[in-house]
């Protein structure tokens, strides 16, 4: 949905997905999509027909992970219902930005809004278990496992957790 919902956490802002960069969101999923539960080949026609539909999607919101004003990578707070939401769709070029972690200050980035702006009370995440640096960087976060089942990690964090994780980042960032 369209939406006004941005910050910063380390290296990256947070911002509204653009239509200029869907185009970048595409090539780069593609070329990640072994680390995603839904592997499939993205078109540039579905890219462009999912973007318009997620224009007027409500409890959907998508942002462009942004590292001196350029495209990084993506990801998403959606489902929201409840005071809680899914964060995902995370994927970072890694290979256009040079630095490791840019993983890590997005999702802190992502919950930071979704816990202090949305005022959500708990967020939750799927990943495939096998995907060993994604869940290092979710416990990083302070996401906690609730189960494993069928190569699927479902992992959450409620916002006093968040924010325990966020005083101590404080004094590093």
């Amino acid at each position: 949905m369209k939406h006004s919902y941005k910050d910063d956490f380390g290296r990256v802002e947070l911002e509204p997905l653009e239509e200029e960069n869907i185009e970048s969101l595409r090539v780069l999923r593609n070329r990640e999509r072994k680390h995603f539960i839904h592997t499939d080949i993205i078109e540039p026609l579905d890219q462009r027909n999912w973007y318009e539909r997620y224009l007027h999607k409500s409890g959907d919101i998508m942002f462009q992970a942004m590292l001196q004003q350029r495209f990084v990578g993506a990801c998403a707070l959606y489902g929201m219902s409840d005071g809680k939401a899914e964060f995902g769709r995370l994927v970072i070029d890694r290979e256009s930005a040079g630095i490791k972690g840019l993983g890590f200050d997005t999702t802190a980035c992502a919950c930071k809004i979704g816990f202090e702006q949305l005022k959500l009370s708990e967020i939750w995440l799927k990943v495939l278990s096998d995907n060993i640096a994604a869940v290092k960087t979710y416990e990083k976060c302070g996401f906690l496992l609730l189960e494993e089942a069928n190569g699927i990690s479902h992992m959450h964090i409620r916002y006093n957790e968040f924010e325990r994780k966020m005083n101590g980042w404080r004094s590093k960032y």
